[in-house]
């Protein structure tokens, strides 16, 4: 994920020491996968934030803008096959592609990192 500081300047920092478990869950609205993957049995779903390795740059908040426009940077090229993200920041960032997918409950949750998959 993309980070900024709360004056809106997009950083190349993160929120934990290892990148992982600095989740960025689904606002009241919006749909909650982790809920659902979690209340049926899929405990390792947010096991990342076990994974932390410690907390940094607290101040920092998600760059819906800069994720975005990650995305849509990593979007163009030819040789993805699949791009990884959680189903309530594809909505939230209004991303519409074949390639955008979700991974399924029996994986761990992508609001921390993205994962792609090349052809």
């Amino acid at each position: 994920m993309v980070y900024e500081t709360p004056e809106g300047i997009i950083v190349n920092q993160k929120k934990s020491v290892s990148g992982y478990g600095a989740f960025v869950a689904p606002k009241p609205k919006e749909y909650n996968q982790v809920e659902n993957c979690l209340s049926n049995g899929y405990f390792q779903y947010d096991y990342p934030k076990y994974l932390t390795l410690g907390s940094i740059n607290a101040s920092l908040v998600f760059s819906e803008k800069g994720t975005k426009q990650f995305i849509q940077t990593i979007l163009k090229n030819e040789t993805l096959g699949k791009l990884f993200i959680e189903p309530h920041l594809k909505t939230r960032m209004d991303l519409k592609h074949k390639k955008i997918r979700y991974h399924g409950c029996r994986a761990v949750r992508h609001d921390d990192h993205i994962h792609i998959q090349l052809k």
